[in-house]
């Protein structure tokens, strides 16, 4: 949903004609997290995209929401999604970043914590700001900021001499952890730039 009226937005500011059949898309989809989000009050972990239906509750596997729904809001002039996007926001909030814990943002390792959703939630309060103009969640976004910044390595491994990292001399400080179960570390953050930070930066003046 973010990256689709993402790609609307774009197509929009180059004079590009954006298909119907898109924008119906992109709408059904946006209103289904809306449904979700209703119906149950979060928007779970596993959920049947037949019916709607959550299978497996609880993490923050819908982290990015927040931020798709403001881009929604944002092309079609919804306010009813920006509503839905707060809302999900400061439940993400109170359940994930104030706690300290986000997970479940790859479906593959379940709901062990991982750096994708505190990313997602970054982008997401940035969003939120960026849409609200409203400090708190400013302050929301440099609180994910710095618990995205534990996932990253600030050391260089000392991999096996005679292994393919090790004869090539490749580095680790910088690179991202990307949750618990499959302990790898990447040159960046999974499925996301680093735009959270950027905007952050831009909108506190904090290095």
């Amino acid at each position: 949903v973010y990256f689709v009226y993402k790609q609307i937005q774009a197509m929009e500011e180059l004079g590009m004609e954006v298909p119907e059949t898109v924008r119906r898309s992109a709408r059904k989809a946006a209103d289904a997290l809306v449904r979700l989000w209703e119906t149950y009050g979060q928007l779970g972990q596993f959920v049947n995209a037949e019916t709607g239906e959550i299978l497996v509750g609880g993490s923050a596997s819908g982290a990015i929401a927040p931020a798709a729904l403001c881009a929604a809001a944002q092309v079609t002039g919804d306010q009813g999604y920006l509503k839905t996007a707060r809302e999900i926001g400061e439940y993400y909030y109170e359940t994930a970043t104030a706690r300290g814990i986000t997970n479940g943002g790859p479906g593959e390792i379940l709901q062990a914590p991982d750096s994708e959703s505190a990313v997602a939630l970054l982008e997401s309060y940035t969003a939120l700001y960026d849409a609200l103009g409203s400090l708190e969640w400013l302050e929301r976004a440099e609180d994910a900021a710095a618990q995205v910044s534990s996932w990253v390595v600030p050391y260089n491994y000392e991999f096996p001499a005679d292994s393919v990292l090790g004869k090539l001399g490749v580095g680790s400080v910088g690179s991202v952890w990307a949750n618990v179960q499959n302990k790898h570390s990447a040159p960046g953050f999974c499925t996301l730039s680093a735009a959270g930070f950027l905007k952050l930066w831009r909108a506190t003046g904090k290095k």
